[in-house]
């Protein structure tokens, strides 16, 4: 029913109600086509030659209060068609049918029909009414009209709580003071923090796909200042955990244009880091719920992180994403930050104090304007001391022996001959490609001689694959009747140059025969696979698992021993 239509048909009914008339309102079903009309109806219901009497007794009437009753509940809950679920207005989640009806369990609308008047469950007789609200879609579109547009769409985008406008600048002082205090005199990085959070704030609408990262010793005030800067953009912010930020269920973190993490734990480093670079870099995002179908929105979303770790994001050399920043440097990272108790009182103070985070919001829209020509958020953020430092520590044991392996591959690509039970170097190996498993053995060997202590028993194929790409190596794919993928070791500009068969030819050599091989590990070469049997010069050979170095005689299964071993 148009809006029109609602506000003259309650208008009618309250002006005959003032007059004496016991009135009631009855609302037409849908037709197939949608239309309402009497004459639809009564041809829809018994045909053209009978008058539908019964149909229009067996119709609820609404008392006009009822119908306000429908038209406030219209305030509190959507229909949205897609996905099938309601939209409950307060906390701008979509709901599950089952769980509409727990929040509307104690409310009732008076119905009228053919047998009398009596009480029904409020939910039911919004959602069989036609006066229901109801949009095609939920979408978040901010500095958008907030509630239903003329496409149709419900825009949950709530306008921000914080009405910026300009105070008295010793409000800020506070603020100054402890930026101050966290950036040291540094000034070109303070700067960069401010004209980030300044040009996000100025432009709601507009993805920054930028995190900013704060390291500092614990007590620092990186997660004070951090819930400084929500307040800016409440309702639309939130402080979660990092262990969530991967969590399947994200309804938490979305439609959120600030979102501060405390401690970005990454039990998976490479997995993580790569959720999180698409977190940044979205410019729509999936949110799925419980019991409600996944939906897209707009992301428009900056992330806001603070750690007391040196290494808390994982990071390659070029990575264009983040904003790290080591606060208070003086200070150790295993250690507490001496407290400024005056300077922290006032800081909350302020931060508590709503006309201050007024006066904020008016510094930081005059700060966008004035560097609105000579700071680039979408570009590649200022390169730090402390970003270096990252990079460095995301580098791992696997990832230092690929560079090591591709820039000498002499001194670490070399035979293994197991003599006198031990293995020894001998001569580089002819073969230029490997796939992965070969690199891992090898890799596995150099450990063993260089860093016993170190477990690398969970190191994968596809980790060895990953640290190859990152150090530059070259791969090609489909390689063989294995189709495998094989690495340039050497040459690889060679390599790149030439055509599959050629390369399967040089991988699948037959090798020569291996002097000081002992029978162990030719009984292990005789079961491996033929994707593994190469020239390679008896390289990180199997010598039976532990049987050749104990001298204890090959288990039946050693096939099993093999994929056990490797």
């Amino acid at each position: 029913m148009k809006p029109k239509v609602k506000f003259a048909s309650e208008s009618l009914a309250k002006e005959l109600s003032l007059r004496g008339a016991d009135v009631s309102i009855t609302l037409l079903p849908t037709t197939g086509d949608g239309k309402v009309g009497l004459d639809d109806f009564i041809v829809a219901e018994l045909g053209q030659d009978n008058l539908p009497v019964n149909s229009f007794a067996a119709l609820n009437r609404y008392k006009p209060d009822a119908i306000t009753q429908i038209l406030k509940l219209n305030q509190r809950v959507v229909l949205i068609e897609e996905p099938p679920s309601y939209l409950w207005v307060e906390s701008g989640q979509l709901i599950s049918k089952s769980e509409l009806q727990l929040l509307l369990d104690n409310e009732f609308i008076k119905v009228s029909n053919t047998l009398g008047t009596k009480k029904v469950k409020a939910e039911k007789i919004w959602r069989e009414s036609p006066l229901h609200a109801k949009a095609k879609k939920l979408t978040w579109i901010p500095g958008a009209r907030f509630g239903l547009n003329n496409e149709g769409s419900y825009n949950s985008f709530e306008p921000l709580t914080v009405n910026p406008r300009k105070s008295n600048a010793s409000l800020l002082r506070p603020y100054h003071r402890m930026l101050d205090r966290l950036f040291e005199n540094r000034r070109e990085e303070r700067a960069w923090l401010e004209n980030l959070v300044a040009h996000k704030y100025a432009n709601l609408n507009i993805k920054v796909a930028k995190a900013i990262v704060l390291i500092g010793p614990q007590g620092a005030g990186k997660t004070l200042l951090g819930s400084f800067y929500k307040k800016l953009f409440a309702p639309h912010s939130v402080n979660i955990a990092g262990a969530r930020l991967t969590d399947r269920f994200n309804e938490l973190a979305s439609r959120k244009l600030l979102v501060t993490v405390d401690e970005l734990m990454q039990p998976e480093r490479w997995q993580t880091a790569d959720y999180i670079k698409k977190l940044i870099d979205q410019e729509d995002q999936t949110i799925e719920r419980k019991h409600v179908n996944a939906y897209q929105v707009p992301d428009r979303t900056t992330y806001f992180i603070s750690s007391n770790h040196p290494d808390p994001v994982y990071i390659k050399q070029g990575e264009r994403r983040f904003f790290i920043t080591h606060i208070l440097q003086s200070v150790p990272l295993n250690s507490e930050a001496p407290l400024d108790p005056q300077l922290m009182k006032d800081f909350i103070g302020m931060r508590e104090n709503p006309e201050a985070v007024a006066a904020l919001g008016w510094y930081l829209l005059q700060r966008a304007k004035r560097t609105a020509e000579t700071f680039d958020p979408h570009g590649r953020p200022l390169m730090t001391e402390a970003k270096e430092q990252v990079i460095r520590y995301s580098g791992s044991h696997l990832t230092d022996f690929c560079r090591k392996l591709l820039e000498n591959p002499n001194a670490y690509w070399v035979e293994r001959r197991f003599v006198d039970h031990d293995w020894v170097a001998g001569e580089p190996m002819r073969c230029d490609l490997a796939t992965a498993e070969d690199v891992l053995r090898t890799f596995t060997k150099y450990v063993e001689r260089t860093t016993p202590n170190l477990n690398v028993s969970q190191v994968s194929p596809i980790a060895v694959g990953r640290a190859l790409g990152d150090a530059g190596a070259r791969s090609f794919r489909q390689v063989g009747k294995d189709r495998l993928t094989l690495w340039a070791i050497r040459n690889g500009e060679t390599w790149a140059k030439k055509r599959p068969p050629e390369m399967a030819e040089h991988y699948y050599a037959k090798p020569e025969e291996q002097e000081n091989e002992d029978p162990y590990t030719m009984m292990a070469r005789a079961v491996e696979s033929p994707s593994r049997r190469r020239k390679r010069g008896g390289l990180d050979v199997i010598e039976g698992g532990k049987s050749a170095r104990d001298k204890k005689p090959i288990q039946n299964d050693a096939k099993k021993s093999w994929s056990r071993k490797f």
